[in-house]
């Protein structure tokens, strides 16, 4: 049995406009090198946007695309949002909407 290697970045930056909204863009990348059943190279690149409100909402957006050795290509889409209700003595409940999609 090979090992697997790989190498694996991720890049994203934190924006704050004047209405208090916080927009962080998510960039990331993979490649690698796997002998386990003659695969090969491989590399995967995805994306994605986070927004945070003020009032405690937020959404997250992403795309993920994905190439295996033997050619195989494959895609994903997620997205979700997120409220953050106040509760009474200050308890914070969070409801979740999730959603994935392959392409």
């Amino acid at each position: 049995m090979l090992p697997t290697n790989r190498l694996q970045e991720e890049i994203a930056r934190q924006f704050t406009l004047e209405n208090d909204i916080t927009l962080t863009p998510k960039l990331a990348g993979t490649v690698g090198y796997s002998g386990l059943d003659g695969e090969g190279v491989f590399g995967s690149l995805s994306a994605g946007l986070s927004i945070d409100g003020p009032q405690g909402w937020s959404i997250d957006a992403g795309l993920l695309l994905n190439v295996e050795g033997d050619g195989e290509k494959s895609s994903r889409s997620k997205g979700g949002n997120k409220r953050s209700h106040v509760m009474d003595a200050g308890r914070v409940r969070d409801s979740w909407s999730d959603r994935q999609h392959r392409l």
